[in-house]
């Protein structure tokens, strides 16, 4: 998912039905391309998840419940729509 390209909360709920089921948590990043990555420690490991523009983590129940998901879409919508001077590492949190 790019949210330069779509910013759908249906898209995010897809993305994040691929998330293993099996982990307790799940990271989530936004690069600097504006690419949603679900547990980016585990597909880039090399990279240091401090690096990502947007990170925060939420428990895996929590993906599935449309409250959380609203949250975490409304997260993402004031990152990619935040004036550049204030972006910078932003970490998040989606209470459980």
């Amino acid at each position: 998912m790019n949210l330069n390209y779509d910013q759908s909360p249906e898209t995010l709920q897809a993305l994040l039905a691929t998330a293993d089921e099996n982990l307790p948590t799940h990271s989530i990043a936004v690069d600097y391309d504006g690419e949603v990555i679900v547990d980016p420690e585990i597909r880039y490991p090399d990279v240091d998840i401090k690096r990502y523009k947007f990170r925060t983590h939420i428990w895996n129940a929590s993906i599935r419940s449309a409250k959380k998901l609203q949250a975490l879409h409304a997260a993402l919508m004031s990152v990619i729509n935040a004036q550049p001077r204030t972006l910078g590492n932003s970490d998040y949190s989606i209470a459980a």
